[in-house]
């Protein structure tokens, strides 16, 4: 595989994670706030997310510079993460 192989699929990688993101940005607290009609989960939930996510990317660098294709098939685990702090409070 040359190097320019190796760059086309780093970059798609990227483009998905960052399509990814996108969606999750927007339509999590969008079918929160649907269900629920209530704006504080909504900001609790993206206050809780952000520091989830960086927690994550700090204690799994190593992994995600390694495995980047598994990271982001993994990109799910602050959003399980912060809907299982949800459920508990």
């Amino acid at each position: 595989m040359n190097t320019k192989d190796k760059t086309n699929i780093i970059f798609t990688h990227k483009t998905l994670k960052a399509i990814a993101d996108s969606m999750i940005k927007v339509f999590i607290p969008l079918l929160i706030l649907k269900s629920t009609e209530d704006m504080n989960l909504v900001m609790i939930y993206l206050c809780a997310y952000y520091p989830i996510c960086a927690l994550l990317n700090f204690a799994l660098k190593n992994f995600l510079q390694k495995y980047g294709l598994i990271a982001i098939i993994l990109h799910f685990i602050p959003i399980v993460a912060v809907q299982f702090l949800l459920n508990i409070t």
